[in-house]
């Protein structure tokens, strides 16, 4: 711990207890992602000898390089993926983010016929697969078919999304009628946009942190792309949104992840476009995470 610490770990002691925790799991099979060991294991194997692979993964932490590129895991909402460098890392803010998501998405599932939702730059499938786990996991919504959309311009982000999508299928995560589709398209393009058309809802988790900004040395270990978007980290939102605006079906809702520099400026770019109901939501800290809004009738549906 105290070598973890020394290299400027900033949570040193978290990062050994779930270090161990990945150590003390059993091996996954081939595809699966490791599952981190119970608190309970934990502490009954506080006597025992730490396995054998526990001391290099201390190793490969104290040089920074990401907890979830050492266990190949990260948990997220109650699921475990498959974490590799190619494909964001995760991140447990943007839990915030699919709360708001469920509660919207719902309602939804009382309604004949499908449910859709679109979910842009989707990276390792975090958000679309996180939703269709929860959304699929009641008994009161068997009848209902849930479709999601996620949209990523990274062919090893793409990859990595579609075998967490078949390892939580072999897992039985997700339910029979949901399906996941993983397009590699650029969001800014026709073929990155199409799916939009037809959403009930429209989740982003964009780069959006200004290329100047001072980050972590985990965040650069992230793909620079899925991170970094223009000076002020506003070049991918303000380009998209007036494309979402133009495809949004009247009434969808929409909601975008941003620095928490840029709360006021998602917020002044989405009702530029028509959007109502524009409301800014904070992270536990009380940094402005995320803007949600409504597609007011000044948004156009496809012609």
């Amino acid at each position: 711990m105290w070598e973890l610490g020394e290299a400027g770990v900033p949570t040193p002691e978290a990062d050994a207890r779930l270090l161990m925790a990945y150590a003390l799991a059993p091996e996954p099979t081939p595809s699966l992602p490791r599952v981190a060991a119970s608190t309970m294991d934990l502490f009954m194997a506080g006597p025992e000898p730490a396995p054998a692979c526990f001391e290099g993964w201390v190793r490969r932490r104290s040089k920074r390089e990401p907890l979830q590129h050492i266990t190949g895991s990260a948990h997220f909402a109650g699921i475990d993926l498959i974490c590799e460098p190619g494909g964001f890392i995760p991140r447990p803010e943007t839990e915030l983010l699919l709360d708001w998501a469920l509660g919207e998405s719902r309602p939804l599932l009382s309604r004949r016929g499908e449910v859709r939702v679109v979910d842009v730059c989707t990276g390792p499938g975090t958000l679309a697969l996180a939703v269709g786990c929860a959304l699929g996991g009641s008994d009161a919504t068997a009848e209902t078919p849930i479709r999601i959309d996620g949209i990523e311009l990274s062919e090893a982000a793409v990859s990595v999304a579609r075998r967490n999508e078949e390892q939580l299928r072999r897992r039985e995560l997700l339910a029979s009628h949901v399906t996941v589709a993983f397009q590699r398209a650029d969001a800014l393009t026709p073929d990155g946009l199409v799916a939009i058309g037809g959403a009930d809802l429209v989740l982003c988790n964009p780069p959006y942190v200004p290329v100047n900004a001072e980050v972590s040395t985990e965040v650069r270990a992230d793909p620079p792309e899925a991170v970094f978007s223009g000076g002020d980290g506003m070049d991918f939102i303000q380009a998209w949104v007036p494309q979402l605006a133009a495809m949004i079906r009247p009434g969808v809702s929409v909601a975008i992840e941003h620095d928490d520099a840029t709360g006021a400026q998602v917020t002044e770019v989405l009702e530029q476009h028509g959007f109502a109901n524009v409301i800014q939501h904070h992270d536990m800290a009380g940094r402005d995470r995320f803007v949600t809004a409504r597609a007011g009738s000044a948004a156009k549906s496809p012609q």
